[in-house]
């Protein structure tokens, strides 16, 4: 990406435009000063100024519901993939996994579930609209800010899994016991606000072996 950039108005083709990086902020306020749909991706915001600079005004973007979610559930699915609800789908699965039958949701298991996962949620959320993120619920903030923290190290070039630092797989788990030893271990660890087990830090470690 070049440095310096010119002024948006003294840029005369998206070629021109694409050659320089722009935060998701600053591509939003581009848009609005153009008088098009603003309050989107950064993905969508640079589609938006391409069909700009082609002639085409995108003054509102259609939104689609999330088809995303993962069909096969595990016990280390993240909410946010497999879509969790107290609901029969999940009574199933409760089920087949405690072998309790019927298998039911009690009042505080509800209660809890949702007060840990909405009170992390709405800390991302938050922390979503501090770096300029649409984050109109806890859910999305908290997908926006997953997606541009990826986005941010593909930019800056820093590796996702341990195969990309040169190390693998089965070097890597040969040392999985010590370094999930030395991780409980750490100061850092000790001071979470919530207790974190060894089977936690395996299961961030599962997405790292790669």
């Amino acid at each position: 990406m070049e440095e310096n950039r010119p002024d948006f108005r003294d840029i005369k083709s998206f070629e021109e435009f694409n050659r320089y990086y722009w935060y998701r902020e600053e591509l939003s306020q581009i848009c609005k000063y153009l008088g098009l749909e603003y309050r989107c991706t950064k993905k969508e915001l640079n589609h938006i100024i391409e069909q700009y600079f082609k002639g085409n005004r995108v003054e509102k973007v259609l939104r689609k519901r999330n088809k995303t979610q993962t069909e096969i559930i595990t016990l280390n699915t993240s909410l946010l993939e497999c879509g969790f609800s107290f609901n029969q789908k999940f009574r199933d699965y409760f089920s087949a996994v405690t072998g309790v039958n019927p298998f039911k949701f009690n009042a505080d298991m509800a209660r809890e579930g949702a007060k840990h996962s909405n009170d992390a949620a709405k800390k991302y959320q938050k922390m979503a609209r501090i770096v300029g993120l649409p984050a109109p619920t806890p859910k999305v903030g908290v997908a926006n800010l997953i997606a541009e923290i990826q986005r941010l190290l593909k930019y800056m070039d820093r590796p996702q899994c341990m195969s990309e630092c040169g190390v693998s797989v089965e070097e890597f788990n040969k040392h999985r016991e010590e370094i999930v030893r030395r991780a409980l271990a750490d100061a850092c660890t000790q001071a979470n606000p919530r207790k974190v087990t060894a089977e936690d830090i395996n299961k961030i470690l599962d997405h790292i072996a790669k």
